[in-house]
């Protein structure tokens, strides 16, 4: 295919949104019923044919430019610093969506965040909340979103292609509730794919973050823990910190040795590197259709 890699990038991204909008306006029924198995699992076979498929496609059609895909596993001298980060992460988002709840005066939500069209009421079984909303979407989204758009972007700088995936990743799920939780998720898989050169930092960041969150749902669901919730906040508030000194502590020993490069800032300057890359038509029709859907849901249009 002739077209340039952020030109691609962008076709891909507004083809993605436009099949999943398109899922789940045919959908819709189903993703309001209440019972367990349907909604979910037709929400993780639609991401699932979405993203891998996505990935998949990509990757055969850029098969010849070269890109790193970093599809490889990390380097053993990443370990410590992919553990750390996954797990300061998701101390992290869990506090931040309690922050984010307390501030709101709402009720904690955690995986329903993401997927605020699930019915609340619906007695789920955890198993099928793990493999359909936490495993499934952390492997798929990131094998499309860091393994390949994130190359693809990277031709435009490092930078670019951090900020593209970043903001490009919430505009993906259909709520904007989603959007402060999935943004630090973003971010951080973006830093962890170019420093380990590997996408699987990514992949576990992202599904111990959607754990931690369905684990705050369990939490305040829970009669154990019934006003008893401040004191595992506290304590995931101290873990967080230790967690987080350890991680800057780790950070500091990559730079010393010299293992983390300096972040590549592209042919032209970083503003113009982003900027070449949204004036794509692609990326233009994904940015109309978000806003699009945005209207409407905002409008109360699209339920």
């Amino acid at each position: 295919m002739g077209l340039k890699p952020s030109s691609l990038a962008g076709w891909s991204l507004f083809v993605l949104l436009l099949f999943l909008s398109a899922f789940y306006v045919v959908s819709g029924h189903l993703l309001s019923m209440p019972g367990a198995w349907g909604p979910r699992f037709s929400i993780a076979l639609a991401e699932g044919v979405a993203f891998a498929g996505g990935a998949i496609l990509l990757r055969v059609v850029t098969k010849d430019q070269g890109l790193n895909r970093r599809l490889r596993p990390a380097s053993r001298v990443y370990t410590s610093f992919t553990v750390l980060t996954a797990i300061t992460a998701a101390l992290g988002l869990f506090l931040l969506n309690v922050g984010l709840a307390h501030i709101l005066h709402e009720s904690y939500r955690g995986i329903d965040s993401l997927y605020p069209m699930l019915s609340r009421s619906a007695d789920v079984p955890p198993w099928i909340v793990i493999v359909t909303l936490i495993v499934i979407p952390a492997f798929t989204q990131e094998l499309l979103l860091r393994g390949t758009l994130f190359p693809l972007f990277e031709k435009q700088g490092t930078i670019a292609a951090i900020v593209l995936s970043t903001i490009c990743m919430p505009m993906l799920y259909v709520y904007p509730s989603a959007a402060p939780l999935v943004l630090v998720i973003g971010f951080l898989c973006g830093l962890e794919t170019y420093y380990t050169n590997s996408v699987w930092p990514a992949v576990l960041t992202h599904l111990l973050c959607r754990l931690a969150l369905y684990g705050g749902d369990l939490l305040y669901a829970s009669e154990l823990f019934a006003g008893r919730t401040v004191i595992v906040v506290a304590a995931a508030i101290v873990l967080f910190l230790l967690f987080l000194f350890s991680l800057l502590r780790g950070v500091e020993g990559l730079l010393r040795d010299g293992l983390m490069e300096h972040l590549e800032k592209g042919p032209e300057r970083t503003s113009e590197n982003l900027w070449n890359s949204f004036r794509t038509l692609g990326f233009l029709l994904f940015l109309a259709l978000y806003i699009t859907r945005l209207v409407m849901i905002l409008l109360g249009i699209w339920r």
